[in-house]
């Protein structure tokens, strides 16, 4: 883990950001929130049932580590306006018992079982309140991006939803990978996942969990 954080800049260590952290988070707005908003970074990972063992990966490129409120176990006393809780994507420090991730967590065993390595990260390292998309925010999340890509060489690489993939198209980011888009696992991408399956079940085909999770094995799993 420490080295791929170092290999894309944005290390933590003894409670402090090293310098290629700072650097990067340099470019930021100088008011990263108004003091109410929860700003978050989710550490890449990877999962697999045999880490010594070679085996094809899988990036799965999600949108950014939003940060509610009302789900995190935060410290009596954090202050949001100074403090940035860390994390992982989907919350797999967690496991699939944490809210709203269930379905993800299942995708991932699949892919998984399937005989390859999971890894998990953002299209926008960080989430931040105000100019998380900015000009300058773009860039440098992209910048991030590719040195993370050039450093993973995922043989696949899965977009989940709108913003992985313009991300990855809007900045022409550079890979032999093999993309396969979808639509985000989110409630909130429900509207996109009823066109989907209405094309593959059916006009109609409600966006329901187990609709969802069907359709990833049916249809994305072996482009994978």
């Amino acid at each position: 883990m420490s080295q791929i954080s170092t290999h894309i800049g944005t290390q933590y260590e003894n409670g402090q950001f090293t310098k290629g952290a700072k650097a990067a988070f340099s470019s930021l707005p100088n008011s990263i929130n108004n003091g109410t908003t929860i700003s978050g970074i989710d550490l890449p990972v990877m999962l697999s049932d045999n880490v010594d063992a070679p085996k094809k990966t899988v990036l799965i490129l999600g949108q950014d580590p939003l940060r509610d409120p009302h789900d995190l176990m935060l410290p009596s006393g954090y202050n949001a306006a100074t403090e940035v809780v860390f994390g992982l994507p989907y919350a797999v420090q967690f496991g699939k018992k944490y809210k709203g991730v269930k379905l993800y967590h299942l995708m991932f065993e699949d892919i998984i079982r399937a005989s390859k390595s999971v890894y998990l990260t953002d299209a926008y390292k960080f989430w931040i309140k105000v100019g998380r998309k900015t000009k300058s925010v773009k860039q440098l999340a992209a910048q991030l991006l590719q040195n993370e890509i050039d450093f993973v060489k995922p043989n696949s690489i899965l977009l989940w939803g709108k913003a992985a993939n313009a991300m990855f198209t809007k900045f022409h980011l550079r890979t032999n990978a093999n993309i396969v888009g979808m639509p985000h696992p989110s409630g909130a991408a429900n509207g996109a996942w009823r066109k989907t399956l209405s094309k593959a079940y059916g006009a109609g085909t409600k966006a329901t969990f187990n609709k969802k999770n069907k359709y990833f094995v049916d249809n994305i799993l072996p482009q994978l």
